[in-house]
């Protein structure tokens, strides 16, 4: 078989630098451009492109254009634009397993061929092509007709991947195997690519696995992964790593915020999202993005808020909105509400918001509410909280603070078993191992095929595990990965 890939915002992550270059070019010539200006000039070549900035009043040559379009984005492609994850492994299997590889691009080889020799990719394809070199571009059907030829093949012999609606779609028709895949500029189409396309990847390790189960390591953070400064040791980290650039696939679900959770694994290359604030919203750590938020609904955000005021309780009401997290606070009147605030200023820059009251947030996108105090004073709001249509609730110890035990409350179908579930179908993955010690694990050992607790877990945990591995305090769980993990 012969595949064929694009290269903007499919082998590279290059979306977010040629939007930049287009847009400060056009308003460098004061020249006003649609909404969905980087949309429709994707798929062009780049002389397309250029005749198509000439119909919103450019007043340049073609020539002109692509040279000042050049200068803006050759250094970027040249030095800094990364492969997505995963590219070259799956290039290397695919070309193992008896396969071609070429590039079909609408950039211009100026960028092209720079970029890839830099990211050590380009020796591998066959050919790699610019629609320039067709005279033509991929919303053209008869490009693809073309490129087969060129191959010595015909169109059934070919698989096309982009993640372009418009060329998924020409591709398809072109009668080509078409694989779309996933790119933050084009989310927003992903449904009706997905009902084009014979395959939607969300990940290059899709390629690469296929044939051989695909497994997924995911383990808590504080009591699991983490030590007891609450820290991943030098060890546990280089590991990981090692692990990873071998094909390990992992990530972490934890009751952690992205604020904390992205200091405490700094320097760990995270490819998959991670599920954090249990289940209410999964975190792209290499974008520093939010997806599959469960927020709190509006009638059951106002008796939780009711509730707290009942019991006079304090704690802390987080909400996700533009893609930013805030905190608010009322007083500090519980026994862990200010350590709390300190450690999380001192350490992580957290900000957090004194309200007068709760009911003067009730207006925002509430996502979670958590309290630490003692079990007797936040039982019976967890006993009412539980009855309660659209909430969940967690209530388990508080293992950094003697005596103290966490309530936290989320939507209803938030959990970490939930984001699993949805990494597993998102991901295609075919196993699940997971790895905790307190009782919101519960939630994800459900979701795995195989469950461990540490040794230091709660009786309940260990008692619902399929096995038990060493301490945190000991990487218990990188130990584990490192002997038994199949890469």
């Amino acid at each position: 078989m012969n595949y064929i890939f694009d290269m903007d915002g499919t082998l590279i992550d290059s979306m977010p630098v040629l939007a930049k270059s287009i847009i400060g070019f056009l308003e460098d010539n004061n020249t006003p451009y649609p909404e969905d200006l980087i949309k429709i000039v994707i798929p062009l070549g780049f002389d397309a492109s250029a005749l198509y900035y000439q119909s919103l009043g450019v007043q340049m040559t073609v020539e002109e254009i692509g040279k000042d379009l050049g200068e803006r984005m050759y250094y970027e492609y040249a030095n800094n634009i990364p492969a997505k994850p995963y590219v070259k492994q799956a290039l290397e299997s695919l070309i193992s397993q008896g396969h071609t590889v070429s590039v079909l691009t609408a950039s211009p080889h100026l960028t092209v061929d720079p970029c890839l020799k830099r990211l050590g990719l380009y020796d591998m394809f066959k050919y790699v092509w610019s629609c320039d070199d067709f005279g033509t571009t991929k919303a053209d059907v008869n490009i693809y007709y073309r490129v087969a030829e060129k191959l010595g093949t015909t169109v059934s012999e070919c698989v096309f991947l982009d993640d372009n609606l418009g060329s998924v779609s020409t591709a398809k028709e072109s009668g080509m195997k078409v694989i779309a895949v996933y790119d933050s500029y084009s989310e927003e189409y992903k449904h009706d690519m997905k009902a084009v396309a014979d395959k939607y990847i969300y990940s290059f390790s899709e390629l690469y696995s296929e044939g051989k189960p695909k497994t997924l390591y995911i383990t808590d953070l504080d009591g699991t992964l983490l030590n007891e400064k609450a820290e991943l040791s030098d060890y546990a980290r280089d590991t990981l790593n090692d692990l990873i650039s071998h094909g390990l696939n992992f990530t972490i679900a934890s009751a952690r915020t992205s604020e904390s959770t992205k200091v405490i694994l700094s320097g760990l290359n995270l490819s998959i999202p991670g599920v954090l604030q249990n289940g209410v919203y999964l975190y792209d750590f290499k974008t520093d993005s939010y997806s599959d938020v469960f927020a709190i609904d509006n009638d059951a955000k106002a008796k939780l808020i009711d509730i707290v005021h009942k019991h006079n309780l304090s704690g802390f009401i987080y909400t996700l909105e533009s893609n930013k997290h805030n905190v608010y606070y009322k007083n500090t009147s519980s026994l862990n509400d200010q350590r709390f605030i300190d450690e999380r200023v001192t350490l992580y820059g957290k900000v957090f918001t004194k309200v007068r009251d709760f009911n003067d947030i009730s207006d925002k996108k509430v996502v979670s509410y958590s309290v630490s105090d003692k079990p007797e004073k936040l039982e019976a709001a967890y006993h009412e909280l539980e009855s309660v249509s659209g909430l969940r609730t967690e209530f388990y110890r508080d293992i950094y603070c003697d005596g103290l035990w966490c309530l936290e409350v989320f939507n209803e179908k938030a959990s970490k078993g939930s984001s699993v579930s949805l990494l597993r179908e998102r991901y295609f993955f075919d196993r699940v191992i997971g790895f905790g010690d307190n009782l919101n694990d519960l939630h994800l050992f459900s979701a795995c095929d195989e469950s461990y607790a540490v040794s230091n877990a709660k009786s309940e945990v260990i008692r619902n595990a399929s096995g038990v591995v060493g301490e945190s305090h000991s990487d218990g769980v990188v130990r584990w990965l490192a002997a038994n993990a199949v890469l």
